[in-house]
C-alpha cells in the first residue's frame, strides 16, 4: 500500500510526485492525490500528465472529492497548448480530458464540440477504446 507521510515531497522530483499521485489515483485515493499532483505542477507547471490527471479528477469529482469545473478547464487547456504541435495536431485524449471539464461547467456545447474533434481523431488513429467512450459521452451531454 502506498502510505503518502512516507514520500518527503522536498526530495522527490515533479515526476516521482506525479508517479505518486497517479499510483494513489489507481487506488481511488484521488484526496490523497491532489496534493502530489499540485506539488509536481508547482515544481514544473508545464508537466502535462500531471496537468491532466488533476484536470480529470477535478472535472469529474470521483470518490467525494468535490468537482472544480474551472480549474479543471484552465489545467486541460494548458495541457492542449503545450502539447499542440505546429502542424496543429493535438492529443485525442487531452481533448476528452478538455470536453470533461467543458462539460463539469455546464458549457455542454462546447463540450461536444471538442469531444466530437476528439472522436475524429480517434477514430482516423483507429483507437477504438477511445472513440466508443467518446461517442458515449457525447450522446449523453446531447440529451
Amino acid at each position: 500500500e502506498i502510505r503518502p507521510r512516507d514520500w518527503s515531497s522536498d526530495v522527490c522530483s515533479s515526476d516521482l510526485l506525479t508517479t505518486l499521485a497517479s499510483l494513489l489515483s489507481r487506488q481511488r485515493r484521488f484526496a490523497d492525490a491532489l496534493g502530489y499532483y499540485e506539488r509536481a505542477l508547482a515544481r514544473d507547471p508545464n508537466l502535462v500528465s500531471a496537468l491532466l490527471d488533476l484536470a480529470w479528477i477535478l472535472a469529474t469529482g470521483p470518490s467525494g472529492v468535490p468537482a472544480v469545473p474551472a480549474r479543471a478547464v484552465q489545467l486541460a487547456e494548458r495541457a492542449n497548448r503545450i502539447t499542440v504541435d505546429r502542424d496543429g495536431y493535438q492529443d485525442p485524449l487531452i481533448l476528452e480530458t478538455l470536453a470533461l471539464a467543458y462539460a463539469a461547467g455546464g458549457r455542454l456545447d462546447l463540450a461536444i464540440q471538442t469531444a466530437t474533434a476528439a472522436l475524429d481523431m480517434a477514430v482516423s488513429g483507429a483507437r477504438d477504446d477511445l472513440a466508443a467512450s467518446l461517442r458515449a459521452r457525447i450522446e449523453e451531454w446531447k440529451r
